[in-house]
């Protein structure tokens, strides 16, 4: 474990993030430095994957939040994992036709389809 404090390049972080090489005590410290767009949807993709890798379900808040984030394989590592509620589950629509990210929310909500059905 390494000291996160003397770290102010955002860059760093933010991978450091995607590929889980934080604890959640060094993302805490994180967050008092950085509040970026890019690091808050990191950092919310974090948490998440924490969360369902320590056997936990995401719930309809923390579906809704990485929707509105655009951490969308963050919901399709929860899809593969089973580790969303019903609520949740509900909260992955089927985009309209000309919404941002259409193809990356269709796939999601097809694949959302499949777990509702079991």
């Amino acid at each position: 474990m390494f000291d996160i404090t003397g770290f102010r390049n955002l860059g760093l972080i933010i991978e450091m993030l995607k590929n889980d090489f934080l604890s959640t005590n060094q993302l805490g410290i994180a967050e008092k430095v950085f509040t970026g767009k890019a690091f808050i949807k990191e950092a919310a993709a974090f948490k998440c994957r924490h969360k369902v890798r320590t056997g936990n379900l995401l719930n309809e808040a923390d579906v809704s939040a990485l929707l509105q984030l655009g951490a969308y394989s963050t919901l399709e590592f929860a899809l593969d994992k089973c580790a969303i509620t019903a609520d949740g589950l509900n909260q992955i629509v089927e985009p309209g036709h000309m919404e941002k990210d259409r193809k990356k929310k269709l796939a999601l909500f097809k694949k959302a389809s499949k777990y509702r059905m079991k």
